[in-house]
């Protein structure tokens, strides 16, 4: 088990024993008590001040759970393989008036890892549409003429950390350019960029809740119909201007953004295979 897979479980674990704990009488499923029994021996894995501050953490959500919620009923834990079919909630807390669905993250605020080449289904243009050729003959051109200039620069490069600098200046730059460009250009109709924010947030009942040091951060559901607007430019993380190649700001609504940092993903270079690591901020 990964160190950050062991955080996240026993992160889940300690809130769902606080929830239990304090509602005796709350109805457990047996997938949830299956869950909390593996992750039970894992909690002396961690160390005693990490394990201390996602206490305090728990202590946090659990506060604002219960003056969310009038009357807790049942916890759910949900597996790993329904997240990967499309799911991010974590944890389900059911009550008589409504429920709380959490995607829980211990000191990670990642979104999506998503593919530029799909950029224009994202905003909810089909596939084969003009949207989406235009863009992807564009896509395709680009690494086209990358790998040319790979060849030419150094014919025997096979990885892609052996021509960094030609990565970052002839690939991450002029790809999060055409992103950028398509975004303001393509996405700002009210059917395209609330499908794309519902793409990147999922379901607008959830709620990420991110647990760092003793500290919470909640994000709050946003329905995909209050977003009246968006836009894109590159970022900068600092003063490096490299910063600038391969990062992108997406803006909604004027007020908050994620920032998505284009990484390939793969080794090779004959992959031409890319990915967005895409945070919340």
């Amino acid at each position: 088990m990964t160190v950050s897979n062991l955080n996240g479980r026993s992160l889940e674990y300690l809130l769902v024993k606080l929830i239990s704990d304090n509602n005796p009488n709350i109805t457990i499923s047996e997938s949830t008590m299956s869950a909390q029994n593996r992750d039970e021996a894992n909690i002396s894995r961690l160390n005693s001040e990490l394990k201390t501050s996602m206490e305090s953490s728990c202590l946090k959500i659990y506060d604002w759970i219960i003056s969310e919620l009038e009357e807790l009923t049942e916890v759910i834990r949900f597996t790993d393989h329904q997240g990967t079919l499309g799911n991010p909630t974590d944890i389900k807390v059911i009550s008589n008036s409504r429920d709380l669905n959490i995607s829980l993250k211990h000191n990670n605020d990642a979104v999506k890892h998503q593919r530029p080449s799909a950029t224009a289904q994202q905003f909810g243009y089909q596939k084969r549409s003009s949207e989406d050729l235009l863009f992807r003959t564009k896509y395709e051109s680009i690494l086209d003429d990358f790998y040319d200039i790979c060849i030419e620069s150094d014919p025997e490069a096979k990885k892609y950390n052996e021509v960094t600098d030609l990565t970052y200046d002839f690939l991450y730059k002029p790809m999060n350019d055409l992103v950028v460009s398509f975004i303001n250009e393509f996405g700002n109709k009210p059917n395209n960029r609330n499908h794309y924010f519902k793409f990147i947030f999922g379901d607008e009942n959830i709620f990420r809740v991110i647990a760092n040091g003793g500290q919470v951060n909640i994000v709050p559901n946003v329905p995909s119909t209050d977003i009246i607007s968006i836009s894109a430019e590159r970022h900068s993380l600092g003063d490096e201007t490299i910063d600038m190649k391969n990062y992108i700001k997406i803006i909604f609504n004027g007020e908050f953004f994620i920032i998505q940092r284009l990484h390939t993903a793969s080794s090779l270079i004959e992959s031409r295979s890319l990915k967005y690591d895409t945070r919340m901020h």
